[in-house]
């Protein structure tokens, strides 16, 4: 199975289309909102590891999930999505590992995901 693509463009040019032209000042407080959460997902996410509750694990990776997805944050969607299984098939002996990949792949991704929108449109 091939590795899913770390950031995918299409997803935010999509927004950015759906916005006032190709203003990306909406997108870009949708993307410092998201920022933001993260950084509280992570948090309890850790603790939830840390203390292995399995039920928050998995409900912190799915809103983590989900909230990558939409930013078109493709392999971050993809390890939160294999943490929320772990958790939730009561497998706890990845998640350190899949936790410390999530955050490698959120900070490569929200340098690429500021790059995008920092990019000029035309």
């Amino acid at each position: 199975m091939n590795a899913p693509l770390l950031f995918d463009p299409s997803t935010l040019a999509m927004l950015l289309e759906l916005e006032d032209g190709n203003d990306p000042s909406e997108v870009q407080s949708i993307v410092e909102q998201f920022r933001e959460d993260a950084a509280g997902i992570f948090s309890e996410l850790a603790t939830a590891i840390a203390t292995n509750d399995l039920a928050a694990t998995a409900a912190q990776a799915h809103s983590l999930k989900g909230g990558t997805s939409q930013l078109g944050m493709l392999q971050l969607a993809e390890i939160a999505g294999q943490i929320e299984v772990n958790a939730r098939n009561q497998h706890p002996e990845p998640l350190v590992s899949l936790l410390d990949s999530a955050q490698a792949s959120y900070r490569v991704s929200m340098t690429a995901l500021d790059a995008f929108l920092a990019a000029p449109r035309g």
